[in-house]
């Protein structure tokens, strides 16, 4: 019996569907174990330790903010007569001040009936020239002083009293402050070695404009 010519061209690309069909279900159980083999590949592998070598894991110390050195406060007071003076700009000065109860106690007894009256206050000294005091609190612990540029300065703490006794309870150090204006030092000062010539240096000095 012959078949006809559509018969024979369904059962060619049936066939053809099949086997397709056949090699596609061949080739997908293939990437699946491929995907399988690669992830497990991923996983961390363990590590083997010979039973001679000990390991031991150090504990976590747990430090708490009470005594880590990050949350320590830092004192108030440390116990000292102690005034430090310092410059902030050719106008103005800083200074701050530390004076134990038992020196105040003191001072006081040295003003006698005076000493009930008596005040804290910053005596200002200028190099080679007067000085002015500032009434302060002694709590306070620090004050910016108000000066002229290009001087020196040294600063007392102290009990005055409304006479205009004044008792000396600490001195700082001496500082200078800047000069308000640019520098009159124009002329640059060479550093020469020796054996080299010098005329280069003051031709190049001399060449330089007059200001």
């Amino acid at each position: 019996m012959r078949r006809s010519k559509s018969a024979r061209v369904t059962s060619k690309h049936g066939k053809a569907a099949s086997s397709r069909r056949a090699v596609s279900s061949r080739k997908k159980p293939v990437r699946r174990r491929a995907v399988v083999r690669r992830r497990a590949s991923l996983k961390p592998q363990p590590v083997l330790v010979p039973p001679e070598i000990s390991v031991s894991v150090p504990r976590a110390v747990s430090v708490s903010p009470a005594v880590s050195p990050m949350w320590v406060p830092l004192p108030l007071h440390y116990g000292d007569d102690r005034i430090v003076l310092q410059t902030r700009d050719p106008w103005w000065l800083h200074t701050y001040w530390e004076l134990k109860s038992a020196t105040v106690s003191r001072g006081r007894a040295q003003l006698g009936a005076e000493a009930e009256a008596a005040f804290f206050a910053l005596r200002v000294y200028q190099e080679g020239a007067s000085w002015f005091d500032i009434p302060v609190h002694s709590e306070v612990g620090d004050w910016y002083i108000e000066v002229k540029p290009d001087a020196a300065w040294t600063v007392e703490i102290g009990l005055k009293t409304p006479g205009g006794r004044f008792l000396a309870l600490a001195r700082s150090n001496t500082v200078r402050t800047p000069p308000d204006r640019p520098s009159d030092r124009i002329d640059e000062k060479w550093g020469v070695l020796k054996g080299l010539p010098t005329d280069r240096f003051e031709s190049s000095s001399s060449a330089r404009p007059a200001r």
